[in-house]
């Protein structure tokens, strides 16, 4: 049996605040938690992806090959779906649950905020809404996120 260290102890504490800690708590909580996880990796990922003025579907292919677990659909060229598509994850990529345990639900909300942060670095702040439909941890067999913009269409490139 392993010995349990104090970051055991720790995550632990930090499952029992998920679980019973209000959504604003909570929401503050993960917000935190996914600008750190992006600014760590995941930020500088996507914005090599979108690099050289690469389209949506070409970053998102990019996203594809770079990240083992990570799956999109959208509507065909030319099909109008409000501009929305979907992102998935086979499993939860979250080192806070691989490495350390975390196993409350409410710590995916993480996963759609650093969704937005990572394509709101690339399209400006406000462009993107990301909604949370299945989560590994809520039971799911996998993590899937719906992306929109703002304004319904894929807004123009930024920079670069």
């Amino acid at each position: 049996m392993k010995e349990r260290d104090i970051f055991d102890y720790w995550f632990e504490g930090v499952d029992g605040f998920l679980d019973h800690a209000s959504a604003e708590a909570v929401g503050e909580f993960t917000r935190s938690c996914a600008e750190a996880c992006g600014a760590s990796y995941s930020r500088g990922v996507f914005e090599r992806a979108f690099a050289g003025g690469r389209s949506l579907r070409a970053a998102l292919d990019e996203l594809t090959r770079l990240f083992a677990d990570f799956s999109y659909s959208m509507p065909p060229e030319g099909k109008d779906a409000d501009g929305a598509f979907e992102v998935r994850y086979a499993r939860c990529g979250c080192d806070l649950v691989n490495a350390r345990g975390v196993r409350s639900p409410r710590l995916c909300e993480c996963s759609g905020i650093s969704l937005k942060i990572n394509l709101e670095s690339i399209y400006g702040p406000g462009t993107v809404s990301v909604a949370l439909k299945e989560s590994v941890l809520k039971g799911d067999g996998r993590c899937r996120l719906v992306v929109s913009f703002s304004d319904g269409t894929e807004p123009p490139r930024r920079g670069n």
